[in-house]
């Protein structure tokens, strides 16, 4: 007798392996991402320093960017948690970071505001380099 409330069954199915899936349970996979969000935290807050008066401090927070960039990607190597969408947020990242912020403390702490709209130039030029040679 035919139960024809189901559909037929069929051989087990397999399961496939999902990108991004990490082998180290739900904080592995959260791991890299939060070092990636401390990169743009360290970014941002290089920027309103730099903004404010405070270069050497932002200067200081482009090198924690940079420590933070450095342990994102390592973390999602080790825990074998890299995705398409981790690369993506590390670039955006990274174009804070290592993109606009250098520009900022170029523009306010090294003159440039003093030349105007060249001096705008000058780091917007530095600013659009950086983030096209990080575009993937």
């Amino acid at each position: 007798m035919e139960d024809r409330g189901r559909p037929p069954k069929r051989g087990k199915r397999r399961r496939r392996a999902r990108s991004g899936r990490s082998r180290s349970g739900t904080f592995g996979h959260v791991l890299p991402s939060l070092l990636t969000t401390g990169n743009l935290a360290a970014g941002f807050f290089a920027i309103v320093k730099a903004s404010t008066g405070d270069p050497l401090l932002a200067s200081y927070a482009v090198f924690v960017a940079a420590v933070f960039d450095v342990l994102d990607g390592r973390a999602a190597r080790l825990l074998g948690n890299e995705s398409r969408f981790g690369a993506e947020y590390d670039s955006i990242a990274d174009t804070v970071s290592f993109g606009v912020a250098p520009a900022v403390i170029a523009f306010h702490a090294g003159g440039m505001i003093e030349l105007g709209w060249a001096g705008w130039v000058l780091a917007f030029t530095y600013t659009a380099c950086a983030s096209l040679r990080l575009a993937r």
